[in-house]
Protein backbone atom coordinates (compact mmCIF):
# COMPACT_ATOMS: atom_id res chain seq x y z
CA UNK A 1 0.00 0.00 0.00
CA UNK A 2 1.72 3.59 -0.47
CA UNK A 3 2.30 5.46 1.87
CA UNK A 4 -0.08 8.38 1.34
CA UNK A 5 -2.94 5.87 1.66
CA UNK A 6 -1.61 4.54 4.83
CA UNK A 7 -1.36 7.54 6.41
CA UNK A 8 -5.24 8.07 5.42
CA UNK A 9 -5.76 5.07 6.82
CA UNK A 10 -4.22 5.98 10.13
CA UNK A 11 -5.34 9.41 10.30
CA UNK A 12 -9.46 8.28 9.91
CA UNK A 13 -10.40 6.52 12.58
CA UNK A 14 -8.51 8.96 14.74
CA UNK A 15 -10.34 12.22 13.39
CA UNK A 16 -13.87 9.95 13.42
CA UNK A 17 -13.21 9.03 17.31
CA UNK A 18 -12.30 12.53 18.62
CA UNK A 19 -15.53 13.56 16.70
CA UNK A 20 -17.60 11.37 18.49
CA UNK A 21 -16.10 12.23 21.88
CA UNK A 22 -16.44 15.99 20.43
CA UNK A 23 -12.71 16.39 20.74
CA UNK A 24 -10.10 18.01 18.33
CA UNK A 25 -7.65 15.47 16.84
CA UNK A 26 -5.30 17.74 15.12
CA UNK A 27 -3.59 21.50 15.37
CA UNK A 28 -2.41 23.04 18.58
CA UNK A 29 -5.65 22.81 20.37
CA UNK A 30 -5.70 18.66 20.22
CA UNK A 31 -6.74 16.71 22.89
CA UNK A 32 -9.31 19.70 23.73
CA UNK A 33 -12.78 19.57 23.70
CA UNK A 34 -14.79 21.47 20.93
CA UNK A 35 -15.55 25.07 22.37
CA UNK A 36 -18.39 25.57 22.58
CA UNK A 37 -21.16 29.37 22.91
CA UNK A 38 -23.77 29.22 25.50
CA UNK A 39 -24.84 28.69 28.90
CA UNK A 40 -22.56 25.48 29.09
CA UNK A 41 -22.50 23.18 32.31
CA UNK A 42 -20.05 20.91 32.01
CA UNK A 43 -21.50 18.80 34.92
CA UNK A 44 -23.35 17.28 31.45
CA UNK A 45 -20.52 15.29 30.51
CA UNK A 46 -21.39 12.93 32.76
CA UNK A 47 -23.56 9.62 31.87
CA UNK A 48 -27.37 10.54 31.94
CA UNK A 49 -30.55 8.73 31.25
CA UNK A 50 -32.36 10.84 28.98
CA UNK A 51 -35.82 8.59 28.80
CA UNK A 52 -36.78 5.19 27.89
CA UNK A 53 -33.92 3.47 25.72
CA UNK A 54 -31.98 6.43 25.15
CA UNK A 55 -28.77 8.10 27.07
CA UNK A 56 -26.12 10.93 26.72
CA UNK A 57 -22.82 11.33 27.82
CA UNK A 58 -19.99 13.80 27.21
CA UNK A 59 -22.39 15.34 24.40
CA UNK A 60 -23.03 11.93 22.36
CA UNK A 61 -26.24 11.07 22.71
CA UNK A 62 -28.00 7.16 21.82
CA UNK A 63 -31.98 6.46 21.17
CA UNK A 64 -32.37 3.27 20.73
CA UNK A 65 -36.12 3.58 21.17
CA UNK A 66 -37.19 4.74 17.47
CA UNK A 67 -38.08 1.29 15.63
CA UNK A 68 -40.35 0.69 13.03
CA UNK A 69 -42.01 -2.91 11.93
CA UNK A 70 -41.99 -3.98 8.22
CA UNK A 71 -45.53 -2.55 7.43
CA UNK A 72 -44.96 0.89 8.77
CA UNK A 73 -43.81 2.04 5.60
CA UNK A 74 -44.79 5.92 6.34
CA UNK A 75 -42.45 5.41 9.35
CA UNK A 76 -39.88 3.83 7.47
CA UNK A 77 -39.83 6.36 4.94
CA UNK A 78 -39.85 9.03 7.74
CA UNK A 79 -36.77 7.51 8.94
CA UNK A 80 -34.80 7.31 5.64
CA UNK A 81 -35.49 10.92 4.84
CA UNK A 82 -33.60 11.50 8.32
CA UNK A 83 -30.74 9.13 7.75
CA UNK A 84 -30.27 10.64 4.23
CA UNK A 85 -29.93 14.71 5.65
CA UNK A 86 -27.02 16.40 5.06
CA UNK A 87 -24.44 16.32 7.61
CA UNK A 88 -23.96 19.88 8.06
CA UNK A 89 -26.63 22.69 6.77
CA UNK A 90 -25.20 25.55 5.34
CA UNK A 91 -27.53 28.46 6.51
CA UNK A 92 -26.43 27.93 10.34
CA UNK A 93 -22.81 28.06 9.25
CA UNK A 94 -21.19 31.60 9.63
CA UNK A 95 -17.44 32.62 8.90
CA UNK A 96 -16.50 35.05 11.07
CA UNK A 97 -13.42 37.73 9.96
CA UNK A 98 -10.66 35.95 12.00
CA UNK A 99 -11.65 32.66 9.78
CA UNK A 100 -13.37 31.06 12.63
CA UNK A 101 -16.40 29.14 11.65
CA UNK A 102 -19.44 28.98 13.71
CA UNK A 103 -22.11 26.55 13.45
CA UNK A 104 -25.43 27.22 15.29
CA UNK A 105 -27.59 24.21 16.80
CA UNK A 106 -30.48 23.13 15.58
CA UNK A 107 -31.19 22.47 18.82
CA UNK A 108 -29.40 23.60 22.09
CA UNK A 109 -27.76 20.86 24.00
CA UNK A 110 -29.32 20.24 27.44
CA UNK A 111 -26.14 22.00 28.67
CA UNK A 112 -27.45 25.70 27.79
CA UNK A 113 -25.16 25.37 24.31
CA UNK A 114 -26.45 27.05 21.14
CA UNK A 115 -23.24 27.06 19.11
CA UNK A 116 -20.27 25.54 18.30
CA UNK A 117 -16.75 27.18 17.19
CA UNK A 118 -14.15 25.48 15.24
CA UNK A 119 -10.82 26.85 13.75
CA UNK A 120 -10.75 26.23 10.16
CA UNK A 121 -8.16 23.73 10.50
CA UNK A 122 -10.76 22.10 13.08
CA UNK A 123 -13.68 22.38 10.69
CA UNK A 124 -12.33 20.70 8.05
CA UNK A 125 -11.24 17.95 10.37
CA UNK A 126 -14.57 17.16 11.17
CA UNK A 127 -15.89 17.11 8.08
CA UNK A 128 -13.41 14.39 7.31
CA UNK A 129 -14.64 12.64 9.72
CA UNK A 130 -18.20 12.20 8.32
CA UNK A 131 -16.54 10.59 4.99
CA UNK A 132 -17.77 7.24 5.39
CA UNK A 133 -14.63 4.94 4.53
CA UNK A 134 -14.45 2.92 0.99
CA UNK A 135 -15.93 -0.37 0.68
CA UNK A 136 -16.86 -1.19 4.03
CA UNK A 137 -20.61 -1.63 5.20
CA UNK A 138 -21.77 1.50 7.37
CA UNK A 139 -23.79 -0.63 9.98
CA UNK A 140 -21.79 -2.66 11.84
CA UNK A 141 -22.30 -4.64 14.87
CA UNK A 142 -19.86 -5.23 17.69
CA UNK A 143 -20.50 -6.85 21.27
CA UNK A 144 -23.31 -8.94 21.66
CA UNK A 145 -25.03 -7.54 18.47
CA UNK A 146 -21.95 -9.36 16.36
CA UNK A 147 -23.19 -11.84 13.72
CA UNK A 148 -21.10 -14.69 15.36
CA UNK A 149 -21.88 -13.50 18.96
CA UNK A 150 -22.95 -16.58 21.47
CA UNK A 151 -25.16 -14.49 23.41
CA UNK A 152 -27.13 -12.72 20.21
CA UNK A 153 -29.94 -14.99 19.89
CA UNK A 154 -30.88 -14.19 23.51
CA UNK A 155 -31.24 -10.55 22.85
CA UNK A 156 -31.84 -10.18 19.10
CA UNK A 157 -36.02 -10.75 19.25
CA UNK A 158 -36.82 -13.55 16.60
CA UNK A 159 -38.93 -12.83 13.48
CA UNK A 160 -42.78 -12.95 14.20
CA UNK A 161 -44.42 -16.34 13.19
CA UNK A 162 -46.46 -17.03 10.38
CA UNK A 163 -50.32 -15.50 10.41
CA UNK A 164 -52.56 -18.40 12.69
CA UNK A 165 -55.02 -20.26 10.44
CA UNK A 166 -58.63 -20.05 11.73
CA UNK A 167 -59.99 -23.47 12.80
CA UNK A 168 -62.26 -23.38 9.70
CA UNK A 169 -59.34 -22.81 7.18
CA UNK A 170 -61.20 -20.34 5.66
CA UNK A 171 -60.23 -17.42 7.40
CA UNK A 172 -56.43 -15.93 7.97
CA UNK A 173 -55.49 -13.96 11.19
CA UNK A 174 -53.32 -10.94 10.06
CA UNK A 175 -51.40 -9.27 12.23
CA UNK A 176 -50.28 -6.59 9.75
CA UNK A 177 -51.70 -4.90 6.72
CA UNK A 178 -51.03 -6.04 3.53
CA UNK A 179 -48.47 -4.15 1.76
CA UNK A 180 -50.25 -2.82 -1.48
CA UNK A 181 -49.65 -4.29 -4.61
CA UNK A 182 -49.86 -1.33 -7.06
CA UNK A 183 -46.37 0.45 -7.74
CA UNK A 184 -46.06 4.45 -7.25
CA UNK A 185 -46.24 5.80 -10.60
CA UNK A 186 -43.83 8.16 -12.23
CA UNK A 187 -46.13 11.06 -11.56
CA UNK A 188 -45.97 10.43 -7.79
CA UNK A 189 -42.51 9.46 -7.77
CA UNK A 190 -41.25 12.85 -9.51
CA UNK A 191 -43.49 15.03 -7.28
CA UNK A 192 -42.15 13.09 -4.06
CA UNK A 193 -38.30 13.51 -4.63
CA UNK A 194 -38.30 16.82 -7.17
CA UNK A 195 -41.71 18.33 -6.35
CA UNK A 196 -42.67 18.03 -9.99
CA UNK A 197 -46.89 18.06 -10.31
CA UNK A 198 -47.05 16.14 -13.41
CA UNK A 199 -51.10 16.15 -12.86
CA UNK A 200 -51.59 19.95 -12.39
CA UNK A 201 -50.98 22.16 -15.44
CA UNK A 202 -48.44 24.72 -15.29
CA UNK A 203 -50.32 27.42 -17.01
CA UNK A 204 -54.16 27.52 -15.60
CA UNK A 205 -53.55 24.91 -12.65
CA UNK A 206 -55.88 22.78 -13.99
CA UNK A 207 -55.72 18.93 -13.66
CA UNK A 208 -54.21 16.72 -15.96
CA UNK A 209 -54.33 13.14 -17.34
CA UNK A 210 -51.43 10.76 -17.67
CA UNK A 211 -52.38 9.45 -20.95
CA UNK A 212 -49.00 7.34 -21.07
CA UNK A 213 -44.82 7.27 -21.37
CA UNK A 214 -42.95 8.13 -24.50
CA UNK A 215 -39.77 5.48 -23.67
CA UNK A 216 -39.10 5.50 -27.47
CA UNK A 217 -36.15 7.69 -28.73
CA UNK A 218 -37.36 7.98 -32.24
CA UNK A 219 -40.99 9.23 -31.40
CA UNK A 220 -39.73 11.46 -28.59
CA UNK A 221 -37.06 13.15 -31.07
CA UNK A 222 -40.33 13.67 -33.15
CA UNK A 223 -42.44 15.24 -30.85
CA UNK A 224 -39.76 17.56 -29.55
CA UNK A 225 -39.22 18.52 -33.33
CA UNK A 226 -42.78 19.28 -33.73
CA UNK A 227 -42.78 21.62 -30.80
CA UNK A 228 -39.38 23.47 -31.92
CA UNK A 229 -37.34 22.28 -28.47
CA UNK A 230 -34.55 20.82 -28.64
CA UNK A 231 -34.28 17.29 -28.73
CA UNK A 232 -30.49 16.91 -27.69
CA UNK A 233 -29.21 17.32 -23.81
CA UNK A 234 -27.48 20.65 -23.09
CA UNK A 235 -23.67 19.96 -23.28
CA UNK A 236 -22.13 19.61 -19.30
CA UNK A 237 -21.05 22.65 -18.20
CA UNK A 238 -17.46 22.86 -16.53
CA UNK A 239 -17.40 22.70 -12.79
CA UNK A 240 -17.53 25.27 -11.03
CA UNK A 241 -14.54 26.70 -9.41
CA UNK A 242 -16.14 28.12 -6.17
CA UNK A 243 -13.98 30.85 -3.66
CA UNK A 244 -11.50 28.80 -1.73
CA UNK A 245 -10.76 30.25 1.96
CA UNK A 246 -7.18 30.01 3.60
CA UNK A 247 -7.32 28.21 6.71
CA UNK A 248 -4.11 28.44 8.99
Amino acid sequence: MPEQDLAQESLLPELQAASIQSRIAMGERRGWYVRRLGAVDFKGLRAERTGHLCAQVAGFSLHAAVYCKPWEHAKLEMLCRYIARPAVAEERLELQPSGDVILRLKTPYTDGTTHLLFSGLEFVEKLAALIPPARVHLTRFFGCLAPHAKIRPFIVPEPSPAPAMAADSAEVTQTAPERPERAKRWAELLARVFGLDMEKCADCGGPLKIVSAILEPHAIRAILTHLRLPDKPPDLAPARILEQFQFS
